[in-house]
């Protein structure tokens, strides 16, 4: 066990300390920015005393193209994550457990395509979702979102997979249990949280992901963070209303992550050691 002398400590929460600041002063200026009226969010120098008010969030609240974008980021973020592990938990219990030819270059060529950046295969996908009649529509962006998502969580799964001891799979193998039972019945329970993880991990990538939802959407089917996009121009901005927006949309994912925290800190340092 390492030992931290006083000052040693007193250096490390100087510095979580700062970390701390970093991440939440820009969440807090959002805040703030939030419930702010429009001329005090413009106001230069920077009204620091004001009269909270929430009329953004009313707004909000009426708005039915803000209602529909967060349903839709719900629904396509929701779906996506939910095919994406259904696909990937046995995809990647292959890789990790059984043998067959080329099973080195299979695990190479799924991480490969994340190598690749969203820009350089926009197009392709574009004049194909045309072709198929998949432009503007959920099911378009749901399935480009899958495509995203599942190699990152073949090669994380894998690696939890990989992490977990043989024994008690090779041990109901001799019970007679097959390798689809011994996937599903035994090292299913036991990665769980590491599951949980690579879960999060595609719900924040599908909830944030612009690129793909601002090519293939139209007002009907775009998410939020395409919604956002559409409020800026070069006449005016209304920034109340995008912090609003902003705080509002991450609070899914940030009462998620807090309701299941104790899983995701077992499944970030599951794998770490064999």
């Amino acid at each position: 066990m390492i030992r931290i002398s006083k000052k040693g400590k007193i250096v490390v929460y100087i510095a979580l300390g700062i970390a701390l600041l970093l991440t939440w002063i820009p969440l807090l200026w959002i805040f703030l920015t939030s419930i702010r009226s429009r001329g005090e969010t413009l106001a230069y120098p920077p009204v620091w005393f004001f009269k909270p008010t929430l009329s953004s969030f009313s707004y909000l609240a009426s708005s039915t193209d803000f209602l529909t974008s967060y349903f839709n980021s719900i629904y396509v973020g929701g779906i996506s994550t939910i095919i994406v592990i259904g696909l990937a938990i046995p995809a990647a219990y292959a890789l990790a457990r059984l043998k067959f030819a080329g099973k080195d270059n299979v695990g190479f060529y799924i991480i490969s395509t994340k190598m690749t950046p969203p820009i350089v295969v926009l197009y392709a996908f574009y004049i194909m979702f045309s072709n198929l009649g998949l432009l503007r529509t959920l099911s378009g962006l749901i399935i480009l979102h899958i495509a995203i998502n599942l190699p990152l969580a073949v090669w994380l799964l894998k690696g939890f997979f990989e992490s977990l001891p043989q024994v008690i799979e090779e041990a109901a193998k001799i019970d007679g249990c097959s390798d689809w039972s011994v996937m599903w019945k035994i090292t299913f329970p036991l990665s769980l949280p590491g599951i949980m993880v690579t879960g999060v991990l595609c719900l924040m990538f599908s909830w944030m992901e612009f690129i793909f939802a601002s090519t293939i959407t139209d007002p009907t089917t775009r998410t939020v963070p395409v919604l956002i996009y559409s409020w800026i121009s070069y006449s005016q901005i209304y920034w109340e209303r995008v912090a609003a927006a902003g705080i509002l949309y991450i609070i899914p994912v940030f009462v998620l992550s807090i309701a299941i925290r104790k899983n995701l800190l077992r499944g970030m340092s599951f794998g770490l050691l064999k």
